[in-house]
């Protein structure tokens, strides 16, 4: 089992900063972004009868739809590993040319999704997909998990994004880790802050990392992917309808 510490919330601060952010005119959203799921005849939110299979097939369509994608936070992970494994200077360095690449495709990226000012996952997801048609797949796990999300939603399968951090065992919150990843049936009385409550049909499902799996196994994949010591905690929380 992952190793979960259930801790206080964390006290944030908020820091004033002196230059004034500028307030720039947002675009106007596409007639074809406009929906409305709720009057679509086949959305009706139910949990899945198999969520297992419901995730693998969610995964395999967005496969199907958006290719291999080029994440740099998933690379920059690729990068930790190899060379904690001894990889050649060469071979990292060639890695982190390719990281900021994709970086720079996704920061092209948030720049037009975040000119709409969208607030609706469905809405979003309509002009990500839009825009991924003409450019390469540099998604991190906040695309990823809203894109997801939605495909489950659209076969009408209950579907929620969590977000997780990590802390220290003094409860402060460490640069470690952070990603979003879906969970498909939660239990109805379950607790986001406590895995353990999600339930045994909980799945959690992610496109960024390719894995769909049982609750902990995914915590325990997550723990070793981000190669999370047993000094550091995961503390989560449920994301927003999309997550930067």
């Amino acid at each position: 089992m992952a190793r979960i510490e259930k801790l206080h919330p964390i006290e944030h601060k908020t820091i004033s900063l002196e230059k004034k952010q500028v307030e720039r005119p947002k675009k106007e959203i596409p007639e074809y972004a406009h929906t409305d799921l709720n009057k679509l005849p086949h959305y009706a939110i139910l949990p899945a009868r198999s969520p297992m299979l419901a995730g693998q097939k969610a995964l395999e369509q967005f496969k199907a739809q958006f290719g291999e994608i080029k994440s740099p936070t998933y690379l920059a992970q690729i990068i930790k590993h190899r060379e904690k494994e001894g990889a050649s200077s060469e071979e990292i360095e060639e890695l982190t040319n390719l990281k900021y690449k994709y970086h720079k495709g996704i920061t092209a990226l948030r720049n037009e999704m975040d000119s709409y000012g969208v607030t609706e996952n469905s809405t979003y997801c309509i002009l990500l997909r839009s825009y991924l048609k003409d450019h390469e797949a540099n998604l991190n796990c906040g695309e990823c998990s809203s894109l997801l999300k939605d495909i489950l939603n659209r076969k009408g399968i209950d579907a929620q994004n969590i977000y997780f951090y990590t802390t220290n065992a003094d409860g402060q919150r460490v640069n470690k880790a952070e990603h979003v990843f879906t969970v498909i049936n939660l239990a109805p009385d379950a607790f986001i802050s406590d895995p353990s409550t999600w339930g045994e049909d909980a799945i959690v499902c992610d496109a960024w990392a390719d894995i769909c799996m049982k609750t902990p196994d995914a915590l325990n994949f997550y723990r070793n992917f981000f190669l999370l010591e047993d000094k550091h905690n995961m503390y989560f929380e449920h994301a927003d309808a999309f997550c930067d």
